[in-house]
Parts: structure tokens; C-alpha cells; sequence
């Protein structure tokens, strides 16, 4: 009786620790925009992908920042800017990845991510 209750147990056990391994992990859809200046966080937002999906890169961010370009080039957000004295400029990461791609030429797609850092390139 008492190993029977024992090997019940066990498998309840292993049971809810298979349970725990094995959560359901939804796919980031949402497109995220952070921003970085030297290196500090100062925005993080995120976009429900339904809202941006097919729109480039340039109108999200003029949709959703308050940004100064010079045509297709972002020399500022939300008031941080370039200062080509300092070397400080800005760049982008698409999905983790270093991208040189104009804004207009961006399309957003599902679960894009987009970092934008404002540091000193020598």
C-alpha cells in the first residue's frame, strides 16, 4: 500500500514538473522601438503589429516620436540630436542587426524589432 502511494505521488510529481517545462511562449508580434542615448534607455515602446504592418519604418516613427530629419534621415528623436562636432550619431537595428537601409525603404513585418542609438562613431 505505502510503495503503491509512493509511485502515485512520484507521478504526480513528474507530471507537473513536465507541466513546468513546457509553457506556452507566444511569439513577440508587436513591434518594439527602443532608444538609446550613449548607451542609457530612454524609450521603449511597443506597437500592436495589426497597426503596422506594410507601413515603413520612417511613418512609424514620425507616427509615434517627435523626430527632425533632413529628407529621409533622422537627426533627432524626441529632441535628442546628432551633434556631427561630437561625432555623436545616430543608427538603427533591425532585428538585431546593424542596418543602413533607408527609413522609407523599411518594411515593417511581423515581430520587428528596431533599436535606435545615439552614440559618438569615431
Amino acid at each position: 500500500m505505502k510503495k503503491g502511494l509512493w509511485s502515485f505521488f512520484l507521478g504526480l510529481l513528474m507530471i507537473a514538473g513536465l507541466g513546468a517545462c513546457q509553457q506556452n511562449v507566444k511569439p513577440q508580434e508587436d513591434l518594439t522601438i527602443q532608444v538609446y542615448v550613449d548607451g542609457k534607455l530612454v524609450e521603449d515602446k511597443s506597437m500592436p503589429q495589426e497597426e503596422v504592418i506594410g507601413e515603413t519604418l520612417l511613418d512609424v516613427m514620425a507616427d509615434h516620436f517627435e523626430l527632425e530629419t533632413d529628407s529621409h534621415y533622422i537627426q533627432a528623436i524626441n529632441g535628442y540630436r546628432e551633434d556631427p562636432q561630437a561625432k555623436r550619431w545616430w543608427r538603427y537595428e533591425l532585428n538585431q542587426e546593424s542596418s543602413d537601409i533607408p527609413l522609407d525603404q523599411v518594411q515593417i513585418e511581423r515581430g520587428d524589432q528596431v533599436v535606435w542609438k545615439l552614440d559618438k562613431i569615431s
